[in-house]
């Protein structure tokens, strides 16, 4: 009995042996399976990475290109108000200018022929007549300018939004 006990005995070792090793193997399959889940997701992982990057870069171009877009409506806002200066100052001089004509003709006028002086009002009349026009279709062209310079502007309201 003693021979066959340790007969038996190597038997059951290779017995327990081959019992845990197909044990370990299915243990294995799904550590294996979680392992090819665990680099699928972070195989997804890795494209979300990318698609927030590009959506930073993206976020980054607009931010730029919106700051662009600022700098240009505050220099058109200069210039406006710039245009605006120099047509009030020129039309300030031309208010001056018509006053001291107007002064000196009335000088003119106290102690001369008075024929004479009708003729030279018509002509100076005429001339100042042909000036006025021209500064009329000059006002007139800047303020299609501006209406169209305030035009390319965005609204107000839009931007305090």
């Amino acid at each position: 009995m003693s021979t066959k006990l340790l007969l038996l005995i190597p038997c059951l070792c290779v017995g327990a042996i081959s019992l845990r090793w197909i044990n370990k193997d299915s243990s294995i399959k799904p550590l294996k399976a979680q392992l090819a889940d665990l680099q699928q997701q972070l195989q997804g992982f890795d494209e979300l990475k990318e698609e927030f990057v590009r959506h930073r870069i993206e976020l980054s171009w607009e931010e730029q290109h919106l700051t662009e877009i600022e700098d240009q409506k505050k220099q058109l806002q200069t210039n406006i108000i710039h245009m605006a200066e120099d047509i009030n100052k020129r039309h300030k001089r031309k208010q001056e200018q018509s006053e001291r004509w107007l002064s000196a003709w009335q000088d003119k006028v106290k102690g001369g022929d008075p024929e004479k002086i009708r003729q030279q009002l018509e002509n100076s009349l005429a001339a100042e007549r042909i000036k006025v026009n021209e500064a009329r279709e000059k006002n007139a062209a800047l303020k299609g300018l501006l209406y169209d310079l305030k035009s390319l502007l965005p609204d107000e309201k839009t931007n305090s939004t």
